[in-house]
Formats: C-alpha cells, sequence, structure tokens
C-alpha cells in the first residue's frame, strides 16, 4: 500500500471515526477500538481477511453513523486489507455490492461473530461473509 493511500486511508477514518488528532483534546475512552486488525488467510488461489470481533463490531458502529455510503465504506473495510490487488478490487466492487456488505457486516456483528473479505484472484471475485465466532479465525 502507497504512503498516500495510507494516509488518505487514515485521514478519512480519523474523520469518520471523530478520533482526536495529535494535540486534539481525548474525545474517547481508552477501551474503543481505534485499529482495524486483520488476520489474512491466503493459499495460491485465494486470500481471506478476517476482521476481529472487536473490528468487526467498531467498523459496523462507524458506517451506521456515516449513513452506509460507498467512499466510507470503502476506507474502512477495504482499506485494512494489507493485499494491495485485493484492496483495490475491494474498493471497486464495494459501491455494487454495498446492500450485500451492510446485511453481512450486521450479521457478523450481531451473532458476535467477525466479518471477513475474501478475495479470490484467479476469477477476480470478491466476496464478503460473516463467520462464527468459534471460528479459528475469528479472534476478539
Amino acid at each position: 500500500m502507497s504512503i498516500r493511500v495510507l494516509m488518505a486511508t487514515l485521514v478519512i477514518a480519523v474523520g469518520i471515526l471523530g478520533l482526536p488528532l495529535p494535540g486534539a483534546a481525548p474525545a474517547h475512552t481508552a477501551t474503543e477500538v481505534t485499529a482495524w486488525p486483520v488476520h489474512a488467510s491466503c493459499s495460491s488461489l485465494a486470500c481471506t481477511f478476517y476482521f476481529t470481533r472487536s473490528a468487526t463490531s467498531a467498523t459496523k458502529k462507524a458506517l451506521d453513523r456515516t449513513g452506509w455510503f460507498a467512499d466510507p465504506a470503502g476506507a474502512l473495510i477495504c482499506g485494512s486489507i494489507p493485499n494491495r490487488v485485493v484492496g483495490a478490487a475491494c474498493i471497486f466492487t464495494i459501491g455494487h455490492q454495498l446492500a450485500a456488505v451492510k446485511r453481512t457486516l450486521n450479521t457478523a456483528h450481531n451473532r458476535g461473530g467477525c466479518f471477513a473479505v475474501e478475495g479470490r484472484l484467479r476469477w477476480k471475485v470478491i466476496s464478503y461473509t460473516a463467520v462464527a465466532r468459534g471460528h479459528r479465525f475469528c479472534s476478539a
């Protein structure tokens, strides 16, 4: 990920989440999630990126506050993916799949599970899924 994309994602996340900027008075408690930890599981044909339960919950709440538009969803969800190809494909497709992304993220959150983004590179397909709390890559 280029430094420009990383900085743009950070600026958008700070603006959306209302995180304090350096030198600003803290507006949130220490228990709030301010990072988007993601676990990657890859094979030769696909990579799946699993958000932690806390990142799943924080992402859902942030998007609920913004009104579920494609740009913030792309920044929050796709900006968390460390693989440039899958991240770019995610940003490209999220606007077309926003209703399904919202449904899936809400399902993952409501069940206490994790949200995941899968990129099947050979077929150039991005899919979004909710995984159960007990899944081996669904951590706190």
